[in-house]
């Protein structure tokens, strides 16, 4: 069976141009009254991590511009243990760190040698690092990119550089 008629213009078309800005731009609210599109309190941190890993003995390097290692410091000890370092600066207030699936994938599988390191960044101030290592960090699930933690729950797991 066939149905014969014609599409009309007006009532199947639709113009998405500038949408989302549009959408990201207007003052959304949820229906609790918070905004659908927080404001972001995630940047890159320039912090010296130097001294603390001088401090255990270790050697540490930068490698933060090659991407998609998944840490930022290689640090080496006197035997020859090759420690990870991915350097988390959050700012006053945040609640929350993203990590990629990369630097998940370095704490799953190599637990005992990555450390997450921790630094409140306060104007251009920056805190003593609280290093997390040796947690679970979790499974990513199918098609995920990052996984966020809650940052309160990341301190308290957190200890001085070790």
């Amino acid at each position: 069976m066939h149905f014969a008629g014609h599409q009309r213009d007006a009532v199947h078309r639709s113009d998405p141009t500038d949408l989302m800005r549009r959408l990201v731009k207007e003052g959304l609210y949820t229906f609790q009254g918070t905004k659908l599109f927080p404001e972001s309190k995630s940047y890159a941190a320039e912090y010296e991590l130097s001294d603390a890993e001088k401090a255990l003995g270790r050697m540490p390097k930068d490698v933060s511009a090659q991407r998609g290692l998944g840490y930022d410091i290689e640090s080496i000890d006197a035997d020859g243990n090759l420690f990870f370092i991915e350097v988390k600066g959050r700012a006053d207030g945040a609640d929350s760190v993203t990590l990629t699936i990369n630097e998940v994938n370095i704490g799953r599988n190599a637990p005992h040698r990555f450390r997450l390191a921790l630094v409140s960044v306060e104007g251009d101030r920056a805190s003593t690092p609280v290093y997390v290592s040796g947690i679970d960090w979790g499974l990513p699930g199918f098609g995920d990119t990052q996984i966020t933690k809650n940052l309160q729950q990341l301190l308290a797991a957190g200890r001085a550089p070790h």
